[in-house]
């Protein structure tokens, strides 16, 4: 099968998992169990809109970022990178101070998942969010021009 063919079934298989552990996650009692099983649906929902991305970036003729969208993106990117800065220090603050192993699993999950966030926005503001419409062919010799090996071994 081609990365395009397997990314059309995983967008639905993932959004079928991702609904199937979130009716689960509502029939439990625990609310440590049914907050467990709920982010690993939104994980499992996460993945399949990172397929559809993948399908958007096989698609060569769109534009990755319309020019209409870039600067109410970039304002709610910046928004964002503070935002998580924050939540980054109390979270890490938290982590320094708890000693129930239970709850530091929990809150490393969280500081995982804002470590991932800032930097998702980080790139997201420095190398797409340019204040040109760019095309898939513009990133990638932004990304790949100065790499060494470009993608493969040895070159």
């Amino acid at each position: 099968m081609s990365l395009k063919d397997v990314s059309k079934e995983m967008v639905g298989e993932e959004y079928e998992l991702s609904q199937r552990l979130l009716k689960l996650a509502e029939s439990i009692e625990s609310g440590v169990i049914k907050a467990l099983l709920t982010t690993v649906a939104f994980d499992s929902e996460k993945h399949s809109h990172l397929y559809v991305a993948i399908l958007d970036l096989l698609d060569k003729s769109r534009k990755m970022v319309p020019e209409s969208d870039i600067e109410k993106i970039q304002d709610e990117i910046d928004l964002h990178i503070k935002i998580e800065a924050k939540m980054y220090q109390t979270v890490k603050s938290l982590l320094s101070t708890v000693e129930d192993p239970k709850i530091k699993m929990i809150l490393q999950l969280i500081m995982d998942d804002e470590i991932r966030h800032h930097r998702i926005f980080q790139e997201l503001k420095n190398v797409i969010m340019s204040k040109e419409a760019l095309t898939e062919d513009v990133v990638w010799d932004m990304v790949w021009k100065d790499a060494v090996f470009h993608g493969g071994p040895g070159g």
